[in-house]
């Protein structure tokens, strides 16, 4: 009789299922059996529902948030590093059964919006892995991702989400869009850098995407075909300076957008509100869940034996250390800055 811990092991090696009194599991996929995502708490008594901590939903629902207003999952992570907005983040970086409030990494932001689970979705089977007998361990090769039409399960309306499906769908195809390495005939992101066309251009002659390179004293730059020669040795196609067709260009987009300038003046204005509201909101509740771990610390400090003066510094301690949270916390600092935005786009409108 094998040991109960290595059956699951084999029936991943020769592909089978494991059926117990869970359910059909398959082992050899890595997404098989694990816990629920930050968000979301799962019991037996209440079965899967949102977490109920309103802090840890608004963390959630502003990534989708500003993902709608920016359209890049880095400019997200940038704006809520630049506003101090905190994410939950696992304290042992692996169970979320104990969450630290820390500035979010990109991680976070990538695994919210292309995770179906919060567009309420259960999923599983999005990659595989392949496991080995070498020299009698087992070994795993970890696939890369699964097409979507490939997945061995996606159940739709499974739970309740924090976006719709459609905008799941829609932000996908968003950060799809935003990657640089994309096949022939589709769209391109830009990068950083001053070439304005950087990642827009392909080359006539052999249909490669022309690169940017800077050269000289002052670090102009030009657009060129070299993919050819650094790949099949082959002659340069094209190479010319960005100056002037990025002049051109640049006075056509202004010819275009300045219609609605006082337009995206005001919209602009709006979206700083917003963005201080956000702000505020999350300051609020970090406020409140402060003051909940004052007036616990102080109630532990208050119950334990004055005569254990070792448990009754360290309780002191942890009291006075939660204390500056509070004030640090506090959404006021941010009404001046709110009332000069409000000035400034009523003087726009005027």
């Amino acid at each position: 009789m094998l040991a109960h811990d290595v059956r699951p092991a084999l029936c991943g090696l020769v592909g089978a299922y494991v059926i117990d009194s869970d359910g059909v599991h398959e082992p050899g996929l890595p997404n098989e059996r694990i816990g629920v995502p930050i968000g979301y708490v799962w019991s037996r008594d209440n079965g899967l529902m949102m977490d109920p901590d309103r802090r840890i939903q608004d963390a959630i629902r502003t990534i989708f948030k500003l993902f709608e207003r920016f359209g890049s999952a880095t400019q997200v992570l940038l704006h809520m590093r630049r506003e101090g907005l905190l994410f939950p983040r696992p304290s042992d970086g692996s169970s979320p059964s104990q969450l630290a409030w820390r500035p979010p990494c990109y991680r976070n932001v990538i695994s919210v919006l292309r995770n179906p689970f919060y567009a309420g979705a259960y999923a599983y089977g999005k990659s595989k892995v392949q496991t080995y007998l070498v020299d009698g361990s087992l070994r795993k090769r970890y696939g890369r991702a699964r097409p979507m039409d490939a997945w061995t399960v996606l159940t739709r309306e499974h739970h309740e989400g924090y976006v719709p499906w459609e905008t799941f769908e829609h932000n996908r195809d968003r950060l799809s869009g935003n990657s640089f390495c994309q096949r022939a005939g589709g769209s391109k992101s830009a990068r950083g850098g001053r070439g304005l066309m950087a990642g827009l251009l392909r080359c006539r002659r052999c249909g490669r995407m022309l690169q940017v390179a800077y050269t000289g004293k002052y670090n102009n730059a030009r657009y060129s075909c070299r993919r050819g020669r650094a790949m099949h040795r082959t002659a340069p196609c094209i190479s010319f300076g960005a100056r002037r067709p990025d002049l051109a260009i640049g006075a056509e987009i202004l010819l275009v957008v300045e219609p609605l300038a006082v337009e995206a003046a005001l919209m602009a204005e709006r979206d700083a509100i917003s963005q201080i509201d956000e702000r505020n909101r999350a300051l609020e509740l970090e406020r409140q869940q402060a003051e909940y771990e004052v007036k616990l610390a102080a109630r532990r400090y208050e119950q334990v034996d004055p005569d254990n003066r070792l448990v009754a510094a360290e309780l002191e301690a942890r009291w006075n250390a939660a204390t500056p949270r509070v004030r640090d916390s506090d959404p006021q600092r941010d009404d001046d800055d709110r009332a000069a935005h409000r000035r400034s786009r009523v003087a726009l409108q005027t």
